[in-house]
């Protein structure tokens, strides 16, 4: 399960270890740059550190570059080639894209989430190399600048403290359409990266998923997979978990092969398809 720890000046969130997979290579900075969330930092703990008998939370404080007590940047020292030796310039349309995230504006995902995951698969193949396992054993601390404005939030809080509009509320539950499609936006466009990148989720938690500068993050290291032989099968498991998070986040007391029928109030919506298409040809595809 994630930590969370609210300093002076930022969030800071440890996620679990993974004895399978090295999540320094799937919770990183190019992971984060999808949506992008800004100000965001990625740490890893350095192996030795684990090695003492300290069961310490990582502290506040500036990184320190001497001895073997450290925290260091995921992407450690620059080395070439960089990104900027790797990725052809920020194309024109960059700032108006970023622009478009900070309002918020719901019409700017459906273009975007396609266009970053591949673009980002394309030129960067390397830096998901699942061959290195030297670092199974380290956690991951991400480091978020408060904003009085865009608090850090567990889903599951926000779950049990919302207030929707009773009206376009889904059958018995507090969450209404919006904030579903929010949800299920957000979700679909990690698991798609991460997924061409060739990891695939065992399992969601609803407790490892963050609302983040008006995102919702899955932040779930204990979960990940490296994708197989058995890929199908990898897959059709991933989908069965998220339609399972989708009944707990609406709290249905149903099957995942009964869930449609509950849902017969927000049929011919976006949502609704995506997840009709899920359970029927079992695949996570947002047209």
């Amino acid at each position: 399960m994630i930590s969370i720890k609210k300093t002076d000046y930022s969030y800071r969130i440890s996620l679990p270890k993974n004895e399978h997979v090295n999540i320094n290579n799937v919770y990183n900075g190019l992971f984060f740059s999808i949506f992008p969330l800004k100000g965001l930092r990625v740490y890893k703990q350095n192996k030795l550190i684990q090695n003492k008998e300290s069961n310490d939370v990582v502290q506040e404080q500036k990184t320190i570059e001497t001895g073997e007590n450290k925290l260091i940047d995921t992407f450690g020292k620059e080395t070439l080639p960089n990104s900027y030796s790797v990725l052809p310039l920020a194309k024109d349309e960059t700032p108006e894209i970023e622009k478009n995230v900070e309002e918020n504006d719901n019409s700017e995902d459906e273009g975007i989430y396609d266009t970053m995951s591949s673009y980002l698969t394309k030129y960067l193949p390397t830096a998901f190399s699942k061959e290195n396992s030297k670092d199974l054993d380290n956690d991951i601390h991400i480091t978020i600048p408060i904003d009085n404005n865009k608090p850090v939030l567990l889903l599951q809080d926000m779950l049990n403290n919302y207030e929707g509009n009773d009206i376009y509320n889904i059958n018995d539950s507090l969450v209404d359409y919006n904030f579903l499609e929010k949800m299920v936006k957000d979700f679909f466009i990690q698991i798609d990266f991460l997924l061409n990148n060739g990891y695939v989720f065992k399992d969601i938690s609803i407790d490892s998923i963050l609302y983040v500068q008006n995102r919702y993050v899955i932040l779930d290291s204990s979960n990940i997979e490296i994708i197989k032989e058995n890929k199908e099968e990898q897959v059709k498991n991933m989908n069965k978990a998220f339609l399972k998070l989708i009944i707990q986040i609406l709290k249905l007391e149903v099957s995942t092969d009964e869930m449609l029928v509950k849902l017969k109030n927000i049929q011919n919506t976006d949502v609704f398809y995506f997840l009709k298409r899920i359970e029927r040809e079992g695949k996570m595809l947002w047209l």
